[in-house]
């Protein structure tokens, strides 16, 4: 289990938080790291932490141990912050004049990640200088839908979307209830999935005869002279 160690107003440290990583998150990269411990940090309130800025701690690093050293700093800022407000020159017509769907809060806190430069008793460090304030409701696919997209792709969004909704109704996806999902949303985390999944090839003509191989609309029997329109294409091309 990961262990947590409070220090008095300066945050966390957190220890054995690599062993308890989930396999699809890489550790390499200390940035998808931060990012991924915000999204965790932000789920428990309903909040969205965006990534503000990185930078490195000098070696000597003012107010705080010789651990810190050379640590790599990364700030998150919430979402819900007010946006900074310009005064249009043009026409009230001619401007957007789009209205927020998510409630902003006088939030100005900061969520600061810090990862040590050498190895040490603690895998990274957490500053929430974050306030309570109602979180924001979620809007388009949620994050298990979208990973079943992705574990799961079919051959046209269509035949995603009913699939999805078959799987739904038979109580496969944990905790999902949603009876109510737009074509639209569907069909854009199925293109995402369907192009790392069914789509490998950096040739845009390999990747088509992929496609058309696995749509319910093509023959079978017309797969010789496909191949061979396909390959006189890429042929034209060079």
């Amino acid at each position: 289990m990961t262990h947590v160690r409070t220090l008095p107003q300066k945050g966390f440290h957190v220890a054995d938080f690599y062993r308890h990583l989930p396999p699809d998150v890489p550790n390499e990269e200390q940035k998808s790291l931060a990012e991924y411990i915000a999204d965790c940090l932000g789920a428990l309130g309903e909040y969205l932490f965006v990534f503000k800025d990185s930078y490195v701690l000098r070696k000597q690093a003012r107010g705080r141990t010789t651990t810190f050293a050379n640590a790599r700093v990364y700030r998150f800022t919430c979402s819900q912050r007010p946006p900074r407000q310009y005064t249009s020159t043009l026409p009230y017509g001619r401007t957007r004049n789009r209205r927020h769907k998510v409630q902003c809060q006088p939030c100005t806190g900061i969520l600061t990640i810090t990862f040590p430069s050498n190895p040490c008793s603690f895998d990274f460090a957490l500053q929430n200088d974050h306030p309570c304030h109602p979180g924001r409701p979620y809007f388009g696919v949620p994050k298990y839908i979208r990973t079943w997209i992705f574990d799961n792709p079919r051959s046209t969004p269509q035949v995603q979307r009913e699939d999805l909704l078959k799987a739904i109704e038979r109580g496969e996806i944990s905790g999902a209830t949603e009876k109510f999902l737009k074509p639209s949303l569907i069909h854009y985390w199925w293109r995402k999935a369907y192009q790392e999944k069914k789509q490998p090839s950096n040739d845009p003509w390999e990747n088509m005869r992929l496609f058309l191989e696995d749509h319910p609309s093509v023959l079978p029997l017309i797969g010789a002279e496909l191949t061979f329109i396909l390959e006189a294409q890429s042929y034209a091309a060079v």
